[in-house]
């Protein structure tokens, strides 16, 4: 008798542990899911991620823009005017004109050429290096000035692209808590600049909030 009891009690414990790390496991897969609805929300939304339509650098002087195939910076076909505008840069300095007839939105706002209305014929932008860059839209594309060190340029984004448009959603490994790693994080009492090399092939300092042992 007593040692069916101890069989009971033993299974009881088994069960009672199996169900404590379902739970467990549950729960991490329910968070990880939610990360990765997220990650993929922040990749299909408006100007996020497969929205990137290009990157040109500015040369000193005019850069034209617009779809026709003489500019400097080409738009994707069917978005824009053939000409429809230039980025007049100098000295690190990025100004934006219209063409006449042109309409756009600097920051939400509209800026028109004189002949639609008595605007400025000259727009001053500030780059991504200023707290909130001056967003140029134009129908479905948006463009801002970049820096990278010593480099300006414009980025851009087209709501229509077809990067967008047929993308399908990720593929994911399954999850599997056996792979987390757990760690004690340290900040730092001020936040640590770190050179990080980007992309473009530029290292530049960025702040680091503290490590993980």
């Amino acid at each position: 008798m007593r040692i069916r009891n101890v069989s009971h009690i033993c299974c009881l414990f088994v069960a009672l542990s199996l169900a404590a790390t379902e739970v467990g496991d549950n729960a991490y897969r329910v968070e990880i899911q939610k990360w990765r609805e997220g990650y993929e929300g922040q990749l299909k939304k408006d100007n996020g991620w497969l929205t990137l339509a290009g990157l040109f650098w500015l040369k000193e002087g005019d850069n034209n823009f617009g779809t026709g195939s003489g500019n400097a910076i080409a738009l994707p076909e069917g978005s824009a005017p053939e000409a429809a505008g230039t980025f007049l840069f100098h000295n690190g300095q990025a100004r934006l004109r219209l063409k006449d007839g042109v309409a756009a939105l600097v920051n939400g706002e509209p800026l028109r050429t004189k002949w639609l209305l008595a605007a400025p014929a000259e727009t001053p932008l500030h780059a991504d290096t200023a707290l909130r860059p001056d967003r140029i839209t134009l129908g479905r594309l948006t463009m801002i000035v970049i820096r990278r060190g010593n480099r300006f340029g414009i980025r851009l984004w087209d709501n229509a692209s077809k990067v967008r448009s047929d993308f399908r959603g990720s593929q994911w490994f399954p999850i599997q808590e056996s792979f987390r790693v757990t760690a004690r994080f340290t900040s730092y009492p001020q936040p640590k600049m770190i050179p990080i090399l980007n992309f473009l092939g530029d290292t530049e300092k960025n702040p680091s909030p503290g490590y993980a042992t």
